[in-house]
């Protein structure tokens, strides 16, 4: 078949530039959605032309400004069950495969009225089987992901599937968060870097702080830096350890200036983040827990415990504390740790990755063309129309069925002879 056409269905700035431009190397056309990426960590909104964080999508684009600017303005984040019908036409005309970011529901909705193929590019966070709601509308739903061949799953995290129903999980095919180290911009000063640690904690006042008070009171009295979508200082700004919202260029050179970072994530091996690996890719050696995304992933593909405690992983907070404390007062200890650190820098390099996505794409997109081509004759849709067709349904079915349960009860579980 000739180069699939992908739209890229998603709201994260760095994700984008990673996936686009890996999903362009693959040799599909991608256009990827606009949007505001003002709820992620260190998010600086540019136009498009002015973003250095763009992928060059549109030297290979065939498809009319006119439909790019139908699909592209899509907010179906906002409203996945509201996606216009026009968009739907648009999709169905000029795209084989809609890569969506993160949710499930918003796949759902897209499996159920695009004929085309629907790549569910997961990052952990939350196991996505709980995002559509109660048992019997989840059951329902994730029949459509059971029974659809035009369906992908595609986890950034090796072992996602361990905690996902199968039918959400199935087609998966394992794809990390990879990182392009050029458009980083800086390498780490080694031997000459600031004695100061440094983590990425955006949104403090928004989200995160209650993170950010035990990050302070397990490592308060160490020299810290604290980048990210902040306002300068925190919110009383009288904080001297939040640098603040910076640019992209200042962004990595601060962190590429600091001795260390202290990664402490989400506190699970569920969900990663991208600034450790960008801090991997510049050498900044990285102290990591033996319970995040970094430290499983590398079990899972095949690192040792001893070498990765060799390598920046620690047990505790305390165990980190100490190793942190020594890489301050030693810039030669540091130096070695970011060495055995390359152990995980082989495996977030992208280019290596190439293959996966291009393989991927060429059978979802197979399995939809052959679906448009021979629908009358396969079975790929439960025969609900929508989305909203479901959550009005089952729920109302279910209460049919509990009113008939309590009705017999009532009668001593006699059988209705008028069949109720």
């Amino acid at each position: 078949m000739t180069r699939p056409r992908v739209l890229w269905l998603s709201s994260h700035r760095t994700a984008r530039f990673e996936e686009v431009s890996a999903l362009l190397r693959a040799g599909a056309e991608v256009v990827p959605t606009t949007g505001e990426y003002g709820a992620f960590p260190n998010a600086v909104e540019l136009p498009e032309e002015r973003d250095p964080l763009h992928p060059p999508w549109r030297l290979t684009c065939t498809v009319p400004p006119a439909v790019l600017r139908v699909v592209r303005d899509l907010r179906a984040y906002e409203d996945h069950k509201a996606i216009p019908p026009a968009v739907v036409e648009a999709l169905d005309r000029w795209f084989d495969v809609v890569w969506v970011g993160t949710f499930s529901t918003l796949a759902l909705e897209l499996l159920r009225r695009y004929r085309g193929a629907v790549v569910l590019r997961s990052y952990g966070g939350f196991p996505y089987t709980t995002s559509l709601g109660s048992l019997p509308i989840r059951n329902v739903a994730l029949g459509v992901f059971g029974a659809s061949e035009r369906y992908a799953f595609c986890p950034a995290l090796p072992y996602q599937a361990l905690i996902e129903d199968p039918r959400l999980s199935r087609r998966e095919t394992f794809w990390p968060a990879c990182v392009t180290p050029s458009r980083l911009g800086h390498r780490w000063a080694g031997a000459a870097s600031d004695a100061a640690a440094c983590e990425v904690m955006g949104l403090i006042a928004r989200y995160r702080a209650p993170e950010y008070a035990r990050f302070v009171a397990a490592y308060g009295d160490l020299p810290l830096r604290v980048f990210g979508q902040n306002p300068r200082g925190g919110p009383t700004g009288d904080d001297p350890r939040i640098v603040g919202t910076l640019d992209d260029d200042p962004f990595f050179s601060g962190i590429a200036g600091c001795r260390v970072m202290l990664y402490t994530g989400l506190g699970w091996k569920y969900h990663l983040h991208y600034h450790p690996l960008e801090a991997l890719m510049m050498g900044v050696p990285v102290i990591y827990s033996s319970s995040s995304a970094i430290a499983q992933t590398a079990m899972w593909m095949g690192a040792s415990g001893d070498a990765l405690r060799e390598a920046g992983m620690c047990d505790s907070p305390a165990e980190v504390h100490a190793l942190a404390s020594r890489l301050l007062r030693d810039p030669q200890e540091a130096v070695a740790v970011s060495e055995r650190q390359e152990i995980l820098r082989a495996i977030y390099r992208p280019e290596p990755w190439d293959g996966v996505p291009r393989e991927m794409l060429a059978s979802v997109a197979r399995a939809a063309a052959y679906w448009r081509n021979h629908r009358d004759s396969i079975v790929d849709r439960p025969p609900v129309a929508s989305l909203a067709d479901i959550f009005e349904r089952v729920p109302r079915r279910a209460g049919e069925l509990a009113r008939q349960g309590w009705a017999r009860l009532a009668r001593g579980g006699r059988q209705d002879p008028r069949g109720a």
